[in-house]
């Protein structure tokens, strides 16, 4: 009761105009994107050369362990005080108002999409379309992927297009955000089940063999020979294990709030956010597990490590042309021949740095309308389009 008294003294305005739309379900996918096993159990592998003899597997298990508590936190205090904007409202309503400011701030300033949106284009687009060029023969599709990359206007245009397209789905109403982001979320689940799937049928010979046939095939390096090139110790190194746990929970589980930033507009508040805060994050634990085992087991450490690391060119530049500092670049490897299977692997993988971007977007326009609420912003920022039925002045503001 002392929470809703505080509460309701210092909200400015009782109604925000946004509507409960969310469903268990809805909060649960929500969250599961703003997780994205696949693509941030990438990253903090492409470092893994700094910590050798580091068990991914084990670091994996202490990261999800490490973020536990703060996945209760999420989970109680968003039930306490359910309402839209998160971290903001919880620190001005019990720390005070200032430090509710700056922590509006850091939501404002420090969930912008274009960091998201340029890391799919270096990780994911630019080896999609290397892979597709390769795959139909086509010389032009991995010219593009190289050039968007290196060519200033073309990176600048196709991410800015990508930005366009997520703002235009953030004007959207709730309602409508959630089915998107939902049907994003399962496509990116079925994607990351077909990885695992792929990477255990074929085994660590059969990858071995597939991809020095491509390798060579291409005057490339082998399988054998890249691996054989890792001199780094191989004894475990717990140090090196906790380190790479500590990138690992800060990378993939620590992001585990989308929830409580639309907290005003789930239905069933107990229930969704249980099902978006914890439930989610014991599956994408137990799928980051398996994917990174998948990956030690079938694609090797030595061969990931070396080749993110060096590349699986030769000195003169010939090999495979598609470059190997994404985990999307090793897992379509054995399915080159089977193009059904490399489809549903390349267009879920258009799903996974873009997911941040849509839930950041989320984030920050939240945090703008809840300072909005409480008059610390000019009250524009309040506006619902009566079409929509979304924050639209946020969200223009938002994208700037």
């Amino acid at each position: 009761m002392s929470g809703e008294k505080q509460e309701s003294g210092v909200f400015a305005r009782q109604s925000s105009g946004l509507i409960r739309t969310l469903s268990s379900k809805e909060t649960f996918l929500l969250n599961f994107m703003y997780l994205s096993p696949a693509a941030s159990i990438a990253y903090p592998l492409t470092f893994a050369v700094f910590f050798p003899g580091s068990n991914w597997m084990l670091a994996t298990l202490v990261g999800a362990l490490l973020a536990l508590p703060t996945a209760f936190m999420y989970y109680y205090i968003g039930m306490l005080t359910p309402r839209s904007a998160g971290d903001y409202v919880y620190v001005s309503r019990y720390l005070g108002p200032r430090l509710g400011m700056i922590q509006a701030l850091v939501n404002i300033f420090g969930y912008g999409i274009g960091l998201d949106v340029q890391t799919e284009q270096s990780l994911v687009i630019v080896p999609f379309f290397q892979t597709l060029g390769m795959v139909f023969h086509d010389p032009g599709l991995i010219t593009l992927g190289n050039t968007l990359v290196s060519n200033t206007f073309y990176y600048f245009v196709s991410t800015t297009v990508m930005i366009l397209i997520i703002g235009a789905v953030l004007m959207l109403n709730m309602k409508w955000i959630a089915r998107v982001i939902s049907s994003l979320t399962i496509l990116q689940i079925i994607g990351t089940f077909v990885i695992i799937a792929v990477l255990f049928s074929v085994g660590r010979a059969g990858f071995a063999g597939d991809f020095s046939s491509i390798s060579t095939s291409f005057g490339g390096p082998s399988y054998s020979v890249i691996t054989s090139s890792y001199k780094l110790p191989l004894s475990f190194n717990g140090l090196g294990t906790l380190l790479l746990g500590i990138m690992i929970m800060g990378n993939l589980f620590i992001y585990n709030n989308a929830p409580i930033w639309v907290g005003g507009e789930v239905k069933k508040g107990s229930r969704a956010i249980k099902s978006g805060i914890l439930y989610s994050y014991i599956f994408a634990a137990a799928l980051s597990l398996v994917l990174v085992f998948s990956i030690v087991d079938v694609i090797g450490q030595r061969f990931f490590i070396q080749a993110s690391d060096v590349g699986w060119t030769t000195s003169s530049g010939v090999g495979i042309p598609v470059a190997p500092y994404s985990l999307l670049a090793f897992v379509i490897i054995p399915t080159l021949s089977n193009l059904p299977l490399l489809m549903i692997i390349l267009i879920s993988s258009l799903t996974w740095f873009v997911s941040y971007a849509f839930i950041g977007g989320l984030n920050g326009t939240r945090a703008m309308f809840a300072v909005a609420m409480d008059r610390l912003l000019p009250e524009k920022f309040l506006d619902i389009s009566p079409t929509l039925k979304s924050p639209y002045f946020s969200v223009l503001v938002f994208l700037q």
